[in-house]
């Protein structure tokens, strides 16, 4: 077995014995209990309210959890002198740290495995499968952003703080984007710098935003009450919108064109063919 294999091996063992299975565990009882309760707030489409929030919560509790042991296993073989024991044996630098790196992103695969198998009580394979890959790669990158911060830091918690940075900044920097580049600002040359200096940010930052998205509805399935909702603008009778859930009042006007309720119409109604129009009365004297 080559050493890079050997490191890899040893890291899996490290997770193992460590409490990261026991804080997924946890993490999969918060994500069932959440699951719980909002399908008892949810009045409807809880099938697709509960994954979407589940797989939030676990995407969140996965890159934590990948963070904080990679931290911490980096950061306990630097004060451990392991690091320099192993150094010092006949094994290159690069083999160490790729395989320590393949270690760690092996861990975050399985974290991936067994968060995305919950979701299959309320999603279709087809769905989860491609939500468990970016998961996947997206916990593999914070593996190593971690083990690089933890490297170069030498303390836990600046460096899970630099990766968690990391990770927002890339997460929201399609919206930063946005801020920037809005047509309500006017155009000078300080925009202009800003924008580029963004942009040039972007670069370098994983598109985080476009990976492991959840949608609590797919793009055009309504469902039919809320269809059979929204083609019902307004009801006269009582006068307020069905679909925006309006206050009722009699008094207020139809969203859509006609007369206002409650006060007399202008419209000269047309009398019918054979029938006679009524006289105008005389003015009495």
């Amino acid at each position: 077995m080559s050493p890079a294999a050997t490191l890899t091996r040893f890291a899996l063992v490290e997770a193992r014995r460590s409490g990261i299975a026991w804080l997924g565990l946890a993490s999969l009882a918060l994500a069932f209990l959440l699951a719980g309760f909002m399908s008892e707030v949810a009045v409807t489409e809880s099938l697709q309210l509960q994954a979407g929030i589940v797989a939030a919560l676990l995407r969140a509790c996965a890159v934590f959890l990948v963070a904080a042991h990679v931290a911490s296993s980096t950061l306990r073989e630097i004060n451990d002198k392991t690091l320099e024991l192993m150094l010092s044996l006949p094994i290159s630098r690069s083999a160490y740290y790729l395989g320590r790196l393949a270690g760690h992103v092996a861990c975050a695969l399985l974290i991936s495995i067994a968060f995305a198998l919950p979701l299959l009580l309320w999603s279709a394979p087809a769905s989860v499968l491609p939500w468990a890959v970016s998961l996947a790669a997206e916990t593999a990158m914070v593996a190593a952003a971690a083990y690089f911060f933890a490297s170069a830091l030498v303390n836990p918690v600046p460096a899970i703080a630099a990766t968690a940075g990391l990770y927002l900044l890339s997460r929201s920097m399609s919206a930063i984007q946005a801020i920037v580049t809005s047509p309500l600002v006017e155009e000078t040359a300080l925009q202009r710098i800003e924008r580029t200096i963004v942009d040039g940010i972007a670069l370098l930052l994983p598109r985080l935003d476009a990976a492991t998205r959840t949608r609590r509805t797919p793009p055009n399935s309504l469902p039919s009450s809320a269809g059979s909702l929204c083609t019902q603008r307004f009801s006269p009778r009582r006068g307020c919108s069905i679909s925006t859930g309006a206050t009722c009042d009699p008094r207020r006007a139809p969203a859509v064109g006609g007369p206002r309720v409650g006060r007399r119409s202008t419209r000269r109604v047309p009398v019918p063919a054979g029938r006679p129009a009524k006289r105008a009365r005389a003015p009495r004297p």
